[in-house]
């Protein structure tokens, strides 16, 4: 994605609107780049007037811009010349001319220095049209600059504190302009949500004189709640990638045995006790002999949702996009909502080399809030990876310990390696069924990342032919369309 480093033209109350398409670098673990230097910012001298640090919590620095330097020595250069051509002996040039000219370079030097240096009386304010909202939703953030000072600030320029995780997908968090005494410089961008917690930071502002001699930078706080949390999705899909019935209508998986249900399983002979409504009353009047009918059973199922959350799985198609934990961690919400308003009971697991996380299945909305609250906020989930590797034979020993004999295991992964792939083998092999959701997040672009779909491609079909199954979803569907065709035995892709 390309955008557009400068800033938007200016409103006609002289405010100023960032539109300009410009995201932030979302590398994990860098800050955002802007086109400014970022300078440090040291606590205020005590020489320095109450004023100058009136509107910000940070530190400000303060330093020659060295724009005029070249002036200055032009100016001491004509001034030599005019003094030599004073003389008539060595008389270089007409002197008038040269007077005239030092006058002027040496006239904007000596303004620039006794000239005032800008002081950054502003005030920050910034909102966000919502606080909290579901991963890739866009949020709308206005960030307000004013002058609240008496004196006009000929240039000032803004880079409002984008969180690194965060992405820039219209408008720009730069902007600038003139200030007069109550003008205001707004900003108005969209950032596109990642899951967990981010909170905004200080804008920086860089201001100049008329001259340009000296720059000041300040970092400017808001006192506006500036904290943005991404939560994954919760709304129900239309079915779940379970072991025996994929696409589910009653929210029951289907048994072997024989007993009360609504589909016909066998008949047997009467036994004392039997419900009378299941006594087949037709073999009974040509035979005279009882018997009793047996539906299959339906019972509720024990779901466990596994994570991969090991460094390898915190890839992405792009820069820009959301990696495949981000899409992992949103389905795994929707799946959750899904099997327990069939009944089920669901947990959530991970394979992760961080703290465990854990939440034993259950049912109600009691543990729906659980795993809501679990998905927002626990430190496993971190947006970036990992820096420990994940070791599958200890691994798989804390899974088992925590799963119930009885329960299926729903594995998301990107299947970017073969160690989650023995990861599943093992489970399967330890007695837990074990079906897979594996978001898609490959691209093609690359002769390395055509090598990397190709072996993902290898993995899905030797987990196929253990007799694992495989919902191939490609992100840039839908999850519910990408369930619903592996149910039909279609292609998930």
């Amino acid at each position: 994605m390309t955008a557009d480093p400068q800033s938007s033209a200016s409103r006609t109350d002289r405010s100023v609107s960032g539109r300009g398409g410009e995201p932030v670098d979302d590398s994990v673990g860098e800050e955002p780049s802007t086109s400014e230097e970022r300078p440090s910012t040291p606590n205020v001298p005590a020489s320095e007037p109450p004023s100058a640090d009136r509107s910000s919590n940070g530190g400000i620095d303060v330093h020659p811009t060295g724009h005029w330097k070249g002036v200055t020595a032009i100016g001491l250069l004509l001034s030599g010349i005019a003094i030599a051509s004073a003389i008539p002996t060595i008389a270089i040039a007409p002197l008038p001319g040269l007077l005239l000219g030092a006058a002027v370079g040496l006239g904007y030097v000596v303004y620039g220095t006794v000239s005032s240096r800008p002081q950054p009386t502003l005030e920050v304010t910034r909102s966000l049209s919502t606080n909290r909202a579901s991963v890739g939703t866009d949020v709308v953030v206005t960030t307000t600059i004013t002058n609240t000072g008496e004196r006009m600030l000929p240039d000032v320029r803004i880079v409002d504190g984008v969180p690194a995780e965060l992405t820039v997908v219209d408008g720009s968090p730069r902007g600038g302009g003139p200030l007069r005494p109550g003008e205001h410089i707004t900003l108005e961008y969209t950032v596109t949500t990642r899951r967990g917690t981010h909170e905004f930071g200080r804008a920086e502002a860089i201001l100049r004189d008329l001259t340009g001699t000296t720059e000041v930078v300040a970092s400017l706080s808001s006192d506006d709640e500036s904290t943005l949390t991404g939560t994954p999705s919760f709304v129900p899909l239309p079915g779940a990638p379970l072991r025996s019935h994929l696409r589910r209508e009653t929210g029951r998986l289907e048994s072997d045995s024989g007993g009360s249900g609504i589909e016909f399983y066998a008949t047997r002979q009467y036994r004392p006790g039997d419900p009378m409504r299941r006594i087949d009353w037709n073999r009974y009047a040509r035979t005279g002999a009882l018997t009793t009918l047996d539906f299959r059973e339906e019972r509720s199922v024990t779901v466990v949702i596994v994570l991969d959350l090991r460094a390898p799985a915190y890839v992405r198609a792009e820069k820009s996009g959301l990696h495949a934990v981000d899409h992992g961690i949103d389905a795994t919400g929707r799946l959750f909502a899904t099997l327990l308003d069939d009944g089920e009971r669901v947990g959530i697991g991970a394979a992760t080399p961080r703290a465990e996380l854990w939440l034993k299945p259950g049912i109600g909305n009691d543990h729906r809030s659980r795993a809501e609250s679990l998905l927002a906020s626990h430190p496993a989930l971190s947006p970036r990876p990992p820096e420990t590797a994940f070791r599958v034979q200890y691994g798989t020993k804390q899974l088992r310990k925590r799963l119930p004999s009885d329960a299926q295991v729903l594995l998301v992964s990107p299947l970017t390696d073969d160690t989650i792939v023995t990861l599943a083998r093992r489970l399967e092999v330890y007695g837990n069924p074990v079906s897979v959701l594996s978001p898609d997040v490959t691209a093609a672009d690359t002769p390395g990342q055509i090598v990397g779909q190709a072996e993902r491609t290898v993995r899905i079909t030797h987990l196929r032919q253990y007799g694992v199954p495989v919902i191939d979803w490609d992100t840039d569907r839908s999850l519910a369309g990408a369930i619903t065709t592996a149910a039909r035995g279609g292609d998930s892709r």
